[in-house]
């Protein structure tokens, strides 16, 4: 550990997008079960031959430093910031954002049409086949039709009141399905944080 902190790599500007094109290239096989210490090693004398010197272990850093920069702006902008600054982000957004452990927003709808899709008991008021975005809004009006006679009222009646308590509930389901999105960027964004402390106190 103490000899490479002594010989740390210096990425120059040119070798960052020599290293990117490179990366995108190996996206793929970077994906798949075996080790990637031989990518690694692959990558590194493809920069090498580009006239940058730079070792295997230097490549797995970089890969790691990036992924977690881009997960952070990645969060970042899940909470409604300005676009991320870093000018990176779209090339490595390219490289490796269809990755579901880099998509907060696939893991978010998996999460809440799971628990909306799931069986629940046989007297709840909404449909197991029911799934609708976060932040999509929903009404039933209730029927007023005035050819209702008064042998027709209680029974209108009781179905407006049901309807009216379907609708509260799908409220409450939307409010808490916000609630949970939000907590779910949170941890996002302080679990890259922790790794970048983490990164930064053995590297």
């Amino acid at each position: 550990m103490e000899n490479i902190k002594k010989c740390r790599t210096i990425w120059l500007p040119s070798a960052d997008e020599a290293f990117l094109d490179i990366w995108g290239d190996k996206a793929v096989e970077l994906r798949g079960p075996r080790k990637n210490s031989h990518i690694y090693a692959e990558m590194a004398q493809s920069l090498v031959a580009l006239g940058h010197e730079v070792r295997p272990v230097d490549v797995k850093y970089k890969i790691h430093n990036f992924t977690m920069k881009y997960r952070k702006c990645k969060a970042e902008q899940g909470t409604g910031c300005s676009p991320a600054s870093w000018k990176h982000y779209r090339r490595v957004h390219q490289i490796i954002g269809t990755d579901r452990v880099n998509n907060v927003d696939a893991v978010v709808v998996d999460s809440i049409t799971g628990s909306i899709d799931s069986p629940g008991p046989s007297n709840s008021p909404i449909s197991p086949s029911f799934s609708a975005a976060p932040s999509a809004s929903f009404t039933f009006a209730p029927s007023t039709s005035p050819a209702l006679d008064e042998a027709s009222a209680p029974a209108a009646k009781t179905k407006n009141s049901n309807i009216q308590e379907l609708n509260e509930t799908i409220k409450t389901c939307m409010t808490e399905n916000n609630k949970l999105t939000a907590e779910l960027i949170e941890i996002e964004k302080k679990k890259v944080a922790a790794i970048e402390v983490l990164t930064k106190s053995v590297f």
